[in-house]
């Protein structure tokens, strides 16, 4: 795909060489990119990694255990506040905060074995420095094109359109694009997004003037992206 494009952009003189990639955490789509452009960096969606590790407490059968106010919960939840953290305190914190008060119990312990081996180690499928950071920014997540793409699919009701039908609704995505830049709306997102972004700002802010312990921040921060 990512050839098609360079080669694309060729035929209008134009050189796609794009520095920063935001994906999911699908290895394929990290190999791709690696492969063609070896200097580009990854951002995990943080959005996307919370569904990752939420599907693996499903899948093990943690969901009751995770919507409890039990011990188990509690540890569960405050995992998901380890994408808020500079990416070199993750290994410590989860040292630290995790292992250290982890539950006695195989399940939490099998799901704690899978986070090291993909996402807390460096030496893992998708180490710290691809998803944790201690900034709050919409180059974090993929919405835009997910929400591309389900306006794109719903376009056709055949799964192999023919080409007057896909140069058709190619024409009028980029109508409706035209009509949305040329009254694009500056204003900030909604009350509640808003309210959301300036709460973590506020912990993020309050955890780096030490005015809160590391427990506390992500305590407080993995209420945002928890599901």
């Amino acid at each position: 795909m990512f050839k098609i494009i360079i080669e694309k952009c060729s035929e209008f003189g134009l050189l796609f060489m794009p520095n920063l990639f935001v994906a999911d955490f699908e290895q394929v789509i990290h190999n791709a990119i690696n492969a063609i452009f070896p200097l580009c960096k990854i951002i995990g969606c943080r959005l996307h990694i919370s569904q990752s590790w939420y599907r693996k407490i499903h899948n093990l059968g943690l969901t009751t255990d995770y919507r409890s106010e039990t011990e188990i919960g509690k540890w569960l939840r405050n995992i998901f506040g380890l994408s808020f953290l500079n990416a070199v305190e993750v290994g410590e914190s989860y040292t630290d905060d995790f292992m250290s008060t982890i539950p006695e119990n195989h399940v939490v312990q099998e799901f704690s074995d899978y986070l090291v081996d993909n996402y807390i180690s460096d030496e893992g499928l998708f180490p710290p420095h691809i998803w944790a950071s201690d900034t709050i920014s919409s180059q974090r997540i993929t919405n835009a094109c997910e929400s591309f793409h389900a306006k794109f699919n719903k376009s056709f009701s055949l799964p192999h359109p023919n080409i007057f039908v896909f140069i058709g609704v190619l024409t009028q995505l980029q109508i409706d694009t035209y009509i949305l830049m040329q009254n694009i709306d500056t204003r900030p997102s909604t009350a509640q997004y808003q309210k959301k972004i300036n709460n973590i700002e506020k912990y993020i802010d309050l955890y780096t003037q030490k005015r809160i312990t590391r427990l506390e921040f992500l305590n407080a921060v993995c209420h945002y992206y928890k599901k």
